[in-house]
């Protein structure tokens, strides 16, 4: 039994020591975490991600904050984007190029966090779109120790060329992403992409998926 410990206690020294000296600086990669969304080929989709989480609102924090990584101690440091564009940006890039590759034609939109749904259509218009699908962040927030959690609460609207709604779905809820207790960085990475695309998938299902063709 002493044997077991004095072995598994250098591993968690190990760890913990890993953990603290990468927490700072760490950055999650939104732009490339491409769900699968078809849409209608004859018509241009325009995709935004509104962010009001309210601490970006109240500008508490950046528009590229993702969310937190802790050191060994647990102290909290923020995590960004790889791109250092507001994180609302990527996930309307990763959006509009899902659809491009599945043979759809979308364009991206920079949405402002106080910009009113009216204005964000009207956009969409000049820019020769079709349709409209804007997702609306209250909360997207990931914290990672050893396991990684997502805290999400998520909208979406789809209008049509004239501004009228029609279709709309929400998700709201806490997930945890998994452990890793060697690599819970590395984990983290690849598992929050791969939560983003699955949370897009169900969004963009049932009435909004028909809305799109």
């Amino acid at each position: 039994m002493m044997r077991n410990a004095a072995r598994v206690i250098p591993v968690i020294l190990i760890s913990a020591v890993a953990l603290h000296g990468c927490a700072i600086g760490y950055q999650f990669n939104y732009a490339e975490a491409e769900p699968t969304i078809r849409t209608n080929p004859k018509i241009v989709v325009a995709v935004g991600f509104q962010n009001r989480r309210p601490a970006i609102v109240s500008q508490k924090k950046p528009p590229d904050y993702v969310g937190v990584l802790r050191s060994s101690l647990g102290i909290p440091y923020s995590v960004t984007t790889e791109s250092e564009r507001p994180m609302a940006d990527d996930m309307a890039t990763a959006v509009a190029g899902a659809i491009e590759r599945d043979g759809g034609k979308a364009i991206a939109l920079s949405i402002a966090p106080t910009a009113s749904m009216a204005e964000i259509v009207r956009d969409a218009k000049v820019r020769g779109a079709g349709t409209c699908m804007v997702f609306t962040l209250r909360d997207w927030q990931t914290d990672t120790y050893m396991s990684t959690n997502l805290v999400y609460d998520v909208a979406v609207d789809v209008f049509d060329a004239d501004g009228k709604i029609t279709a709309s779905n929400k998700i709201k809820g806490e997930d945890d992403l998994g452990f890793s207790f060697i690599n819970p960085r590395g984990h983290a990475y690849y598992a929050v992409e791969d939560a983003f695309k699955s949370k897009i998938g169900v969004l963009v299902s049932g009435d909004v998926a028909k809305a799109l063709k």
